[in-house]
């Protein structure tokens, strides 16, 4: 995702499109269904940013949760794997890579789905794992995701967003950081827990 040739993965760009596919055959890969009807995985969009109109498509699969009553909750976890492409100009290194913005969540959401799916574990509540576009664009890929859920939303229990998991090593072992909090409770339910050294 983040190599040269993948040329900094701007929204409406080729290299989108091959990003998106490659996150499908991942999701394949690690049995998810695809979230929209028909088992479909990928949710078209068209937008309009800076005066440029481009095309773009999220991938969302899904993991049907084992327990009967819980599997029509959802948790989703979601990345948005855009980028902003090349800076203009003949400078030596011109590729704006994004590995940490934001191939890196988008690559932990891949994990996440090859654990589950290699675990004798299921999670009772369904999982909707997401990789969003348009995020550099104005949150493009996640706001169409909300405007045309794949799922009723008032059955989303809660999302996590992966983003820049790079530099949690800064932070120390078992630290992290949230940001979002003005917009969810989450950050109150966290803080509730106790936790062990």
């Amino acid at each position: 995702l983040a190599s040269d040739q993948m040329q900094g993965r701007r929204n409406g760009s080729p290299e989108m499109k091959v990003a998106a596919s490659w996150i499908e055959g991942k999701f394949r890969e690690y049995g998810l269904k695809g979230a929209f009807e028909n088992g479909v995985y990928v949710q078209e969009y068209t937008a309009i940013s800076r005066q440029r109109q481009f095309s773009e498509r999220n991938v969302v699969g899904f993991i049907e949760g084992s327990d009967p009553e819980l599997k029509n909750e959802y948790l989703i976890l979601s990345a948005h794997f855009d980028h902003i492409g090349v800076r203009p100009g003949n400078l030596a290194d011109s590729v704006c890579n994004g590995a940490d913005d934001n191939a890196a969540g988008t690559c932990a959401l891949i994990g996440i789905a090859k654990i589950i799916s290699n675990s004798d574990i299921r999670p009772g509540r369904s999982i909707i794992i997401a990789a969003f576009s348009g995020e550099e664009s104005g949150m493009r890929g996640s706001r169409h995701f909300v405007s045309t859920p794949s799922v009723p939303l008032k059955n989303i229990v809660a999302n996590l967003n992966f983003e820049m998991i790079g530099h949690s090593e800064l932070l120390g072992r078992n630290n992290y950081y949230m940001t979002g909090c003005l917009n969810s409770n989450l950050d109150d339910i966290i803080k509730g827990f106790k936790t062990t050294g």
